[in-house]
């Protein structure tokens, strides 16, 4: 059985949140706080979001409109401190050039506990940023591709909190099935062994995919893009695809026979 990592007695839903789009629900870590997410990934807008498809890509080219992104979205995770001290988790999810630093105030309130680079390249981690992670205490999130590379593999092994694995080839975007290969690379995750929780992501858009991921023996799923998508139709319409994502993984967990 894992050990480490940030576990729970169900499966675990993480989901995005565009907190510097002015189309996303202003209210959404409420939401998701509210209708069972366990973490949050806390997207952190870049220009060139390379491993992004449209959905992302476009919320993130919005909030880049702000004067301020990142004010903003420190401003709106501070607004919902209650909801992360009550045990929302917040991770930050970006690219290798992310600000950070400029989240040190929330690092050293509790209300920012990891943080995920979508990066596959063969460099390690800046030095500023592992300096950065150890000084205030924040876990860098496993991020492996679908290829399941050597050195992202090794890099999930040093990783803390969970691990999100590449459910399909390609950028973030909703897909119309699930790839049959992940239960094999789940299970080659495993062996390799890494001991955390790991989370599928890239292309889980539904409840069926995410029950189907869940059947396959994956902790938890990332979703993300239909996020964005389900928030852009308000904040009603976010709470009751959540709610929904929620009850999925919970059937296809209990009827998989937990434990």
């Amino acid at each position: 059985m894992n050990r480490r990592g940030w576990r729970s007695d169900r499966p675990l839903l993480i989901c995005y949140a565009a907190l510097g789009d002015p189309q996303h629900p202003a209210d959404a870590l409420a939401i998701y706080a509210r209708h069972g997410v366990d973490v949050v990934e806390v997207g952190v807008p870049n220009a060139n979001p390379h491993l992004d498809g449209p959905t992302v890509a476009e919320s993130m080219r919005r909030s880049l409109h702000n004067p301020d992104p990142i004010g903003t979205i420190r401003a709106n995770i501070d607004t919902h401190a209650r909801f992360i001290h009550d045990g929302l988790r917040v991770v930050l999810m970006g690219y290798r050039d992310m600000p950070f630093q400029s989240f040190t105030p929330e690092a050293r309130r509790h209300l920012l506990h990891g943080v995920i680079i979508a990066d596959t390249s063969t460099e390690g981690d800046p030095v500023a940023l592992s300096r950065w992670l150890d000084r205030e205490g924040v876990k860098r999130i496993g991020f492996v591709d679908s290829a399941l590379s050597t050195h992202l593999l090794e890099r999930a092994r040093r990783s803390e909190g969970y691990v999100m694995l590449q459910a399909h080839a390609g950028p973030t975007g909703v897909r119309v099935g699930m790839d049959a290969r992940t239960e094999h690379r789940l299970r080659e995750l495993r062996c390799a062994q890494v001991d955390l929780p790991i989370a599928l992501g890239f292309g889980i858009g539904t409840q069926e995919q995410a029950a189907a991921a869940i059947g396959m023996g994956a902790d938890g799923v990332v979703v993300g893009s239909a996020c964005i998508e389900a928030g852009r139709r308000g904040p009603k319409a976010l709470a009751r695809f959540v709610a929904d994502l929620r009850a999925a993984i919970d059937r296809a967990w209990l009827s998989a026979g937990p434990g």
